[in-house]
């Protein structure tokens, strides 16, 4: 799991090879993304039978301790918007949504990592273990892939291959306050909850420290859930082990 102190390392991974000089040098050139980002969303996301909800447990909890398998691919994939990120059907149109309610609040937010499957997160683990062992010589395959594990989450533990979570960025990133300080931060973190989503992970006191605080990982949960979550500020960990205990 990833650490605190560690969360710009994440961000560039979360952009999937994207170094943060490339994108903010891409989103310089989009001078009109907040009006024609919109414009140029491809949803197809529409309202699932009662089969496919019944189907998809979107309070499933994904970690190191419940691992998806590998072929686990997620029904009724997607395209939330022109990058062609695809989360879930319900997940991406309340994700739609969401996104041009915080448009009409003179926001803008690009979702840049939604679904992944098992193998191109193990692509994107062997990447990281590749570059550590290319910055220090000194480690062994063993010891990278133990401080990969740090930046980047293990094949089968991330929460991106439910197809039910949603990495996004700041349009403009030029400033480095943290995410959960700027405009867009703080309405995520008070509103994401209308649309079914929950910001991961909430400081919340328990056991898990290992987890850290992403205010750009969304994760989609439902809005029953979601509703509960905000108000009194329990992980989805200590809720599931709640009502399975």
């Amino acid at each position: 799991m990833k650490k605190r102190k560690l969360i710009k390392g994440v961000i560039c991974l979360s952009l999937v090879g994207v170094s943060a000089f490339g994108l903010n040098q891409m989103m310089k050139k989009q001078t009109d993304v907040t009006g024609k980002f919109l414009e140029n969303m491809v949803v197809s996301a529409v309202e699932p039978d009662n089969e496919t909800l019944a189907k998809q447990d979107y309070t499933v909890l994904v970690d190191a301790e419940h691992p998806l398998q590998r072929d686990f691919v997620p029904d009724n994939l997607v395209t939330v918007s022109y990058t062609e990120e695809k989360l879930t059907e319900v997940a991406a149109k309340q994700m739609t949504a969401m996104i041009r309610d915080l448009e009409k609040e003179g926001y803008t937010i690009l979702p840049l990592s939604g679904y992944r499957s098992y193998d191109r997160q193990q692509t994107l683990f062997d990447r990281k273990v590749f570059e550590l062992m290319q910055a220090d010589k000194s480690l062994t395959k063993e010891k990278a892939e133990k401080k990969a594990i740090e930046f980047v989450e293990l094949p089968g533990t991330s929460e991106h291959q439910t197809g039910l979570a949603m990495d996004v960025a700041l349009r403009d990133d030029e400033t480095d306050p943290p995410m959960e300080e700027t405009p867009e931060g703080k309405w995520l973190i008070d509103n994401v909850y209308r649309y079914g989503f929950i910001v991961r992970y909430p400081d919340t006191g328990d056991a898990k420290k290992d987890v850290s605080y992403e205010p750009w990982h969304l994760r989609y949960v439902g809005t029953e859930l979601a509703e509960k979550l905000q108000k009194s500020g329990v992980r989805l960990e200590e809720y599931k082990a709640n009502i399975l205990s």
